[in-house]
This record gives structure tokens, sequence and C-alpha cells, in this order.
């Protein structure tokens, strides 16, 4: 299945970092516009034993971040007996979700990620128009993903069977 790339969106979300970073150039966040659409969104992470010392401070921004803009939420622990590397844990909870319609999308934060700006709801950057969304960074790391609940995306997760 081709994906069409006008359907991903690359953002720096200045709730994760207090100022963007573009072209390693520092630009100060614009005031966002509220969003008029109210999406219901769960945000999600996992981790595993080995990572609980970290992976539970970023349960703690999430917690506190889901509780501000009543966002749902669940910090999943990854079973020992996994058997492909973690990260492949994001897409197997994913595929599981998915099949929940009671949300319009998910918001997936790495469990070494935190929400460092509780000023800015990330559903003011959501629009109908994009089913994926990656957040950018200056070393290209990618921290946290947000999927829409849609054919699109269960395709696209899918595919990775």
């Amino acid at each position: 299945m081709r994906i069409n790339k006008n359907n991903i969106k690359k953002k720096f979300f200045s709730l994760l970092q207090p100022h963007r970073i573009y072209n390693q150039k520092l630009i100060k966040p614009k005031k966002n516009k509220k969003n008029k659409i109210k999406y219901k969104i769960k945000i999600i992470s996992a981790y595993n034993e080995n990572f609980k010392k970290i992976g539970d401070f970023s349960a703690k921004s999430i917690k506190k971040y889901a509780n501000k803009f009543k966002y749902d939420y669940k910090i999943y622990k990854i079973p020992n007996n996994f058997d492909r590397p973690l990260a492949w844990y994001k897409i197997k909870l994913l595929k599981e979700l998915m099949n929940d319609k009671k949300y319009d999308a998910f918001f997936w934060i790495d469990a070494d990620a935190f929400f460092l700006n509780n000023k800015i709801d990330i559903n003011d950057d959501l629009d109908k128009n994009h089913d994926i969304y990656i957040v950018a960074h200056k070393i290209n790391l990618e921290k946290t993903s947000r999927f829409e609940n849609t054919q699109l995306s269960i395709k696209r997760i899918n595919s990775g069977d």
C-alpha cells in the first residue's frame, strides 16, 4: 500500500519542548488557536522492568498532562516474554487499541519522553487532513507519534505483519 505523504504531518510539538528548533535555529512557539473540534484522545506509553526508573518519571508527566486536558491515558507494562524488540510493542498495542472506536486518536509517548509544557493542548495542533503525526527533533529522534483511528492508519500498522 502506498502512503500519501500529505496524510503524514511532521510537526515540532512545542508541548514537548519549550521552544521549537528548525534548521538549528530557535523559534519561540506561536500562540495556538483553540481547535473547534475536541478529539477523543488516549495518551499511551509502555516500558518493561529494565526501564522502570525513567518510565515512572515519564508516567507522572503523562498523568499530569492527561488530567489537565481531560484525556484518557494508560501506561502499559511490556511483558518479559515479549518475543520481539521492545519498540515493536507499540505496533502490537496500536493494532489492539485501534479496534476501539471510542477514541479518535492515540498519542504515543516514549517512556523516556516528558511533557515539558503543560500550557499547550495537543488537540489544538490536530486536524482532519492528517492521519499520522510524527514529532521531529533537532537530532532526528522520534519520541512521540499520534495515530488517527482511521482505515489508513490501521492498514499502515498492519503492513508490518
